[in-house]
């Protein structure tokens, strides 16, 4: 991901609330033992309507019924991380770092998309 921003937290620098909700739905706090701030640092990449993604997981066409969406999207490509294949996002086009896949799988890949 290309980063938009970067946050970081600390004793005398308090983390904005945002982060402390983000953090409470995971059940984690955003502060130590005795109360002071933990040092929490993040960045941000986000993804913009517009914006050209490239995307790298396993997808199949869906009926627009199973993911309840209306029905003028017709069908839709539906991309799941699975135990096998997590799926990867980028913003950044020019990414060049590649992704191996075990080698049945590549064999697998191969053998479905021949044509």
């Amino acid at each position: 991901m290309v980063f938009d921003a970067k946050f970081s937290s600390g004793t005398f620098n308090d983390p904005s609330n945002r982060l402390i909700q983000y953090l409470e739905q995971f059940g984690k706090e955003s502060t130590g033992m005795l109360g002071f701030n933990k040092t929490l640092r993040f960045r941000e990449g986000i993804l913009e309507i517009g914006e050209k993604v490239a995307v790298l997981g396993e997808g199949r066409w869906k009926d627009v019924y199973e993911p309840d969406l209306p029905v003028s999207f017709g069908r839709v490509l539906y991309i799941q991380a699975t135990k096998e294949m997590p799926i990867f996002l980028s913003d950044c086009i020019e990414t060049k770092e590649k992704i191996r896949f075990p080698e049945e799988r590549k064999k697998e890949l191969k053998r479905r998309y021949r044509k």
